[in-house]
């Protein structure tokens, strides 16, 4: 599937027109409270698909920013010295948050190998999640910093039974509603206590 670049553009516009001037004209002061809290959870989605496709673009980056690519690395082809330089030029964040970002897109973004092969994001629950609008930004930070330091100390399948949990519990189902984000990182933290309990690689 080609990325929807032109398409995106125009829902960019429509939601400017949109939203832009309720919000400026202060229409939510007389929304009713039931309309202010769905209101509140609809833009919230709509900011976990920005985020999903912040981060997808952010990934590719910086893969396209690895060495193997040579003269033909993103990077050189824009005059930057890496691939955080080029996110904070491109969408003006500070470098705080392009480094943030970087790091996380790492998480989610599949690699492709020497021989052309694709191989899936390190956390693909995490990623499917994201992708799809149900996982937030912060719901997927405090996954993958619990997770990260894990990879290499336990084995596959270890980790992804962890992941797949927390995932679980980030995003709720029918049984059970999502968990808050710092009921998620007491999950994370005896996950990550459970699978590596003296920080020793195995």
């Amino acid at each position: 599937m080609n990325f929807p670049l032109a398409d995106l553009r125009g829902v960019v516009d429509l939601l400017g027109d949109t939203l832009g001037p309720a919000v400026g004209g202060e229409a939510q002061r007389v929304m009713s409270h039931r309309e202010l809290v769905d209101a509140l959870a609809v833009v919230e989605r709509l900011g976990r698909i920005t985020d999903a496709a912040r981060l997808a673009l952010a990934g590719e980056v910086g893969r396209r920013a690895d060495s193997e690519f040579g003269d033909d690395a993103i990077t050189a082809q824009f005059g930057c010295w890496s691939a955080q330089e080029l996110v904070e030029r491109t969408t003006l964040v500070s470098s705080s948050t392009a480094r943030a970002r970087l790091r996380d897109a790492k998480a989610i973004t599949g690699r492709v190998t020497l021989t052309g092969q694709t191989r899936p994001a390190p956390l693909e629950h995490v990623r499917a999640a994201l992708a799809a609008g149900r996982l937030s930004a912060d719901a997927l930070t405090t996954i993958v910093d619990a997770l990260r330091p894990l990879q290499g100390r336990c084995s596959v399948d270890e980790l992804e039974a962890a992941e797949f949990e927390l995932v679980g519990a980030a995003v709720g189902d029918a049984e059970a509603p999502a968990c808050g984000i710092h009921e998620l990182k007491v999950m994370a933290t005896t996950w990550a206590l459970f699978l590596d309990p003296d920080g020793a690689p195995r």
